[in-house]
């Protein structure tokens, strides 16, 4: 038996993170492949819900990277463009699939990803509801089927010079500032990249 309690309690503790280790690393093999799924159909359904009239998506790669989606009708026609952007908010990056038409205006955004501080960043994926209190507490609320995060709306018909005066939600400036700078950053590359006929 060992009489040095420091080497005694160092083999634990190794032990310990050791095993903690591997356990992590096979649950990370097991579920790898069903988040990437998951993030893959988030995406798809993001692609329908920004541009509902397309039919198809054209995935436009460099380097086996996706750049950007042509959104196509039925007969083939361009009728806009999809694409991620990244924004870095108050404590996470924030991920925004983005629907764009040829002439350059938002024809809607959809935020995927974010973790900003609950209350305050986290507004800018917060839905608006017309319900009243009232009618919430009393239970006569009727389910609006439709409803978006209000922010989101904010980028509807906007062409990309006119992002600049979208509004920051007070409480959560650098977060809808990041959406806002990443969407507008984002969008003109694309229209560059198109111009330049990528």
């Amino acid at each position: 038996m060992m009489k040095n309690p420091v080497i005694r309690f160092g083999i634990i503790l190794f032990t310990i993170c050791f095993l903690s280790a591997v356990f992590l690393s096979g649950i990370n093999l097991l579920t790898k492949e069903k988040i990437a799924f998951q993030k893959y159909q988030a995406e798809q359904n993001a692609l329908r819900e920004v541009m509902p009239e397309t039919a198809e998506f054209e995935a436009v790669k460099k380097d086996s990277q996706t750049l950007y989606y042509k959104a196509l009708d039925k007969d083939k026609n361009i009728l806009g463009f999809c694409f991620m952007a990244y924004g870095k908010g108050y404590s996470s990056q924030i991920e925004t699939m983005v629907g764009m038409s040829k002439e350059g205006k938002i024809n809607a955004i959809k935020i995927l990803s974010q973790s900003e501080t609950p209350g305050l960043g986290s507004k800018i994926a917060e839905l608006a509801s017309s319900v009243t209190l009232f009618e919430a507490i009393t239970g006569k609320a009727k389910k609006d089927e439709k409803l978006k995060p209000w922010f989101e709306e904010r980028f509807s018909n906007k062409k990309i010079d006119e992002l600049d005066k979208v509004d920051v939600i007070t409480g959560a400036t650098i977060s809808s500032s990041a959406v806002i700078k990443s969407v507008k950053e984002k969008a003109e590359e694309i229209l560059e990249e198109v111009k330049n006929g990528q």
